[in-house]
């Protein structure tokens, strides 16, 4: 380092001082320059009891020229889309129930429903057989129910429905059938 080069307390880098600014301490980065000026700040009101009235008052006088700000402000926050951090909770979410559906973690059975799934002990194909709207482009099958009934308890109908590649009339009518069916209506 050579004799006019400096330091920067904040980022270690090296700089040269201002000409016109010789006692110049900080370099001259807008992340550095802004830090200089929040701590000057925090010591200023800290030592000088005027400065800190001055900023007092000064807030105040913002604040009651702008009465609805916060009001409109917090609302605005809760009425955007979700945030970065919300979608990926989602998506993560998603992947987690994908990746149960994939390795039958999520199609045990309730003990209510053992036994009259066709597949299960006491169930046959005869007995649950629906008849299908004509809407539907395809049957629903064994995995499908067992899918539904395990998810629909902890999970939005939305959330299901995509999962299954139907729609959420498709879910709700499923339920609906399954509950006339097995007396959980």
């Amino acid at each position: 380092m050579s004799m006019g080069e400096k330091v920067c307390p904040y980022c270690k880098g090296r700089f040269w001082p201002s000409r016109y600014h010789q006692n110049q301490r900080v370099c001259s980065s807008p992340e550095c320059q802004r830090r200089r000026r929040a701590e000057y700040h925090r010591k200023r009101l800290d030592t000088d009891p005027v400065y800190h009235e001055q900023c007092l008052h000064s807030q105040k006088k913002w604040r009651e020229r702008h009465p609805n700000y916060l009001k409109r402000y917090r609302a605005e926050r809760r009425s955007r889309a979700p945030s970065r951090a919300e979608r990926l909770r989602l998506v993560k979410e998603l992947r987690r129930l994908a990746d149960l559906i994939e390795s039958d973690a999520a199609l045990e059975l309730p003990p209510f429903l053992a036994g009259t799934l066709p597949g299960c002990k006491g169930g046959s194909q005869d007995e649950f057989s629906p008849t299908i709207p004509k809407y539907r482009s395809r049957l629903w099958s064994q995995t499908d129910d067992r899918i539904l009934v395990n998810l629909v308890g902890c999970k939005p109908l939305r959330l299901i429905a995509r999962l299954l590649y139907r729609s959420t009339r498709e879910v709700r009518s499923r339920l609906e059938y399954i509950g006339r069916r097995f007396g959980r209506a």
